[in-house]
């Protein structure tokens, strides 16, 4: 299922939606809205395709709520994570990364920001979630949860980059939209000590493991 949250930006979903359809997308997935978003009532206008569901729950942040998802429906067979400032471009391309990803991969298309870079907008197979037992590395609000899922899956060795398929990102970044409340990470400083702790015991537990490797060869 794809996973989309929105805030305060009731006509980008409505765009996203629009291309969802002449995409030929049919997949099914959730919009996710907060309680307490000031633009609420606007999303009254989004009109949500078959298959999908539309929920309100309490603010809690990017990373919490990819993971609220995955605690709400943990037993799917994928889980597509989406942002309200996409715009698909390819036809079929939820299919097309949701073959890719299988059940234990991570694919991802060219946002035409990071190409292959990094891991944005992209398709977590079931069974690799299952694996970690979250979307998000617990803690994370917003920053730094593409730089964990691409790691991991690099890892892994089942990061997948599907580079004919478009996902364009209309990001402030690349002056494809105005910068907006949304777009504000309070929290940054707070997810990057976050994530650099969670990386600094990974390599350590990976130096650990040759420590071992070694040693047991000797």
């Amino acid at each position: 299922m794809w996973i989309l949250p929105s805030r305060s930006r009731p006509k980008s979903l409505i765009r996203f939606f629009e291309h969802w359809k002449t995409t030929g997308a049919d997949t099914p997935g959730v919009v996710v809205l907060d309680r307490d978003d000031p633009e609420l009532e606007g999303y009254r206008e989004v009109v949500i395709p078959s298959g999908w569901s539309l929920i309100v729950i309490e603010s809690i942040g990017l990373g919490p709520t990819f993971n609220y998802v995955f605690e709400n429906w943990p037993h799917n067979p994928w889980y597509g994570m989406l942002a309200d400032d996409v715009i698909p471009r390819t036809f079929n391309w939820d299919k097309i990364l949701v073959e890719a990803a299988g059940t234990d991969g991570v694919s991802y298309a060219d946002d035409g920001i990071n190409g292959d870079r990094q891991v944005t907008h992209c398709v977590l197979g079931g069974d690799f979630v299952r694996s970690l037992g979250w979307l998000c590395l617990p803690g994370l609000k917003r920053v730094y949860i593409d730089n964990v899922i691409t790691e991991i899956a690099r890892d892994r060795g089942v990061l997948r980059y599907c580079g004919n398929v478009s996902l364009e990102h209309m990001h402030f970044s690349n002056q494809k939209s105005p910068m907006d409340k949304t777009y504000e990470k309070p929290d940054a400083r707070m997810d990057q000590a976050i994530y650099q702790e969670w990386r600094s015991k990974r390599l350590r537990d990976v130096t650990q493991k040759l420590d071992y490797v070694e040693l047991g060869a000797c």
